[in-house]
């Protein structure tokens, strides 16, 4: 009976447990995470640390704006998170602007890219994260 206990015990224990995205990042960490989920999913929450208030997310993609220029690989996921800045009435500012989605995960990946790329279409700022990969603690 003792090992029938057990052996719930490691099950519960080892059971995924729902996924919810409030529960993946960390509250106190204020820059980008990359986290692979059980459901096969990469949840990818998305940082800019932009220097004054006229910076905004205007939208955010799985992949890449140009293949030929950027040359993607199988051993790397990809996202394109587009920014823009309009306004005259700037404040300098420490608030990040971020944004969360979630990409299908692949086979063999261990990395993911964040390219922040302007209006014009120039890469603003890159990120390259390493694709947390949790198990079980059994």
């Amino acid at each position: 009976m003792k090992h029938l206990y057990a052996l719930l015990a490691t099950t519960l224990l080892c059971a995924p447990a729902p996924l919810w995205a409030e529960d993946l990042f960390d509250p106190d960490y204020p820059g980008s995470e990359v986290i692979a989920g059980p459901d096969g999913q990469v949840h990818v929450k998305a940082v800019l640390f932009a220097n004054d208030t006229c910076w905004q997310i205007v939208d955010a993609y799985e992949g890449v704006q140009d293949r030929a220029t950027y040359e993607p690989t199988d051993r790397h996921l990809y996202v394109t998170v587009n920014v823009r800045h309009e306004g005259t009435d700037c404040a300098l500012t420490n608030q990040p602007l971020e944004t969360r989605l979630v990409v299908p995960d692949a086979k063999g990946t261990i990395s993911l890219d964040i390219f922040f790329v302007d209006e014009r279409g120039v890469l603003f700022r890159s990120q390259r994260h390493r694709i947390q990969r949790d198990s079980c603690l059994c």
